[in-house]
């Protein structure tokens, strides 16, 4: 049986023995991680350090019990999200800023260590390798002028696999994004689906050969179905989805080569998906709310973060 790239990453990070990536493996390291993370920030997180404050971490006897545990919102994090910084700023790498669509609204920072953006390399590298291999080009149409931005740590971790890449950017010139896809025979391309969907119908687009785009990855946005059709018909490519988030370290999940479903970034995140209203748990292929927990993140670890995000599970 082949194992899929992101299951063979997960069992090294894992450390579980034997070719196979078992539940009971995972679910095993994840309730080990997530007692860890809690004795971590209940220490070095002022925001924690309170709401936990009468919480032992130990009482977890399997992840079932999460629910024990309050949510955290986007809200506390606005109020002050210094709060959750658990190390001194010297060993803070990058600070992102997510600005409120309100004219009232308090902006959330959200802090990262080299190591938290290394894991993020770590899972770029090894998610691109269902879209590409050694030798192929790829595009990013994503902000990456920035040292660690979306764009940059995708094209380093792309790099990591032996991918070359290279960052254009948002594509605000459609000419210019097709003549770089030409000249540099791209394979592959990364970008946000509706700026993907307009290049691939604008005039300019149509000098791109037919065939010569193997695979696209859409991120940072809702993937309508038409979207991916259009594509796949425009260019006879795969189009791969991606799932992520700042806050829980801009990865979260990637479609694999069946391309019928996420495949979670689960060594690092633990996904729950609860009810809207009441923040219950709900049943496999019930939809309802996204809410993770960083289980390896040192500069701001989240537990339990209410997401907004609506999605289902299936084992």
């Amino acid at each position: 049986m082949e194992i899929m790239p992101l299951d063979a990453w997960i069992l090294r990070k894992i450390g579980a023995f034997g070719c196979i990536l078992t539940r009971g493996d995972l679910l095993c390291y994840q309730l080990a991680k997530l007692r860890e993370t809690i004795d971590y920030v209940q220490l070095r997180s002022p925001f924690y350090s309170r709401l936990l404050s009468n919480f032992s971490a130990e009482s977890l006897e399997d992840l079932s019990q999460i629910s024990k545990l309050p949510f955290t919102t986007a809200e506390d994090i606005s109020r002050d999200s210094r709060q959750f910084v658990t190390l001194p700023p010297h060993e803070i790498s990058r600070i992102v800023t997510l600005h409120s669509s309100g004219t009232t609204g308090r902006s959330k920072r959200f802090y990262f260590t080299k190591e938290d953006l290394d894991l993020t390399l770590d899972f770029f590298g090894n998610g691109m390798s269902i879209l590409v291999k050694p030798g192929q080009r790829v595009l990013i149409l994503l902000p990456g002028e920035k040292p660690d931005s979306v764009g940059d740590l995708l094209a380093r971790g792309l790099a990591r696999i032996g991918v070359e890449s290279f960052v254009h950017g948002p594509v605000q010139d459609v000419q210019s994004a097709v003549e770089e896809i030409i000249a540099r025979h791209i394979d592959c391309l990364v970008g946000i689906p509706t700026q993907v969907l307009s290049l691939a119908r604008s005039n300019a687009g149509k000098a791109i050969p037919r065939g010569m785009i193997k695979s696209v990855l859409l991120s940072t946005d809702y993937i309508p179905s038409a979207i991916i059709s259009a594509l796949t018909h425009v260019w006879d490519c795969l189009v791969f989805k991606h799932y992520g988030t700042t806050e829980m370290g801009l990865g979260g999940a990637v479609e694999c080569s069946m391309r019928d479903g996420y495949h979670l970034r689960e060594a690092d995140l633990l996904f729950e998906i609860v009810d809207p209203d009441t923040g219950q748990p709900l049943n496999d292929g019930e939809t309802g709310e996204i809410v993770f927990t960083t289980l390896t993140r040192q500069g701001m670890p989240l537990i339990r973060y209410r997401t907004g995000d609506l999605s289902r599970n299936y084992s």
